[in-house]
């Protein structure tokens, strides 16, 4: 299985032996990514609460957190689990970084695919987790749930074979990456969330949702050492 590492807010693609092309299978690769830098004007995602998937994106999200990787810190690495439950396949975004697919001076308009993953959770910090984030225009203030550290974005676009993969139908596409759960707390529910744009580059910029995948929550438990926390079943 290939690796592709997502590292840090300078954001370094490492592809580890032949090229990632379009045609790549999902399942056999998989990405590590670090959280980002959210950009100056980024809105903040908006959850969706059920279970399940919507719109032309038919993925299963599953979340599976590492907790013993917690020091004490409350910073914990989680997989990203997207299983295609569609009869067709789907192209996937693969690049940690869009600048490269991202010629503001072309005369003919394209098209960037973002899918952002995240997590919510009760427990969570302010839904602003960054002091450059807005609000959705679309959504009062009072919708945004709690959000926990780690949000990243992958990012495709036509032309650039290698900022896609294929997921089958039936198969799964696996992300590493990290979140950072509140320390001293006796449980905490947290929950996952995939969501899909396309963002086109015009003499405008617009965005258009393709559709959104939500885990099961999960809660975790802290155990009788009252060190790591311990998975404890989804609701």
């Amino acid at each position: 299985m290939r690796r592709i590492d997502c590292l840090g807010v300078g954001v370094l693609m490492i592809l580890m032996a032949m090229p990632v092309h379009a045609e790549t299978a999902c399942s056999a690769i998989t990405i590590v990514a670090s959280p980002q830098q959210i950009p100056l004007g980024s809105r903040s995602p908006i959850p969706k609460s059920a279970t399940g998937f919507t719109g032309d994106f038919p993925i299963g999200l599953k979340l599976v957190p590492n907790l013993s990787t917690n020091q004490g810190d409350g910073a914990v690495a989680v997989e990203y689990q997207l299983t295609n439950l569609g009869s067709e396949p789907l192209k996937m975004p693969i690049r940690p970084d869009q600048g490269p697919l991202t010629d503001l001076n072309s005369k003919k308009p394209f098209t960037i695919t973002i899918l952002t993953l995240y997590i919510s959770s009760p427990n969570g910090p302010s839904p602003l987790i960054a002091l450059n984030q807005q609000p959705h225009p679309s959504a009062p203030e009072d919708h945004f749930p709690p959000l926990l550290e780690g949000q990243f974005s992958l990012y495709a676009r036509e032309g650039f074979d290698q900022s896609w993969c294929s997921l089958a139908p039936g198969t799964t596409m696996r992300i590493t990456a990290q979140t950072k759960i509140p320390v001293g707390l006796p449980r905490v529910e947290m929950q996952g969330h995939a969501e899909l744009l396309q963002e086109r580059f015009d003499q405008t910029t617009s965005s258009t949702e393709v559709g959104t995948a939500t885990s099961k929550p999960l809660v975790t438990v802290m155990n009788k050492s009252g060190d790591n926390p311990a998975p404890g079943p989804h609701r």
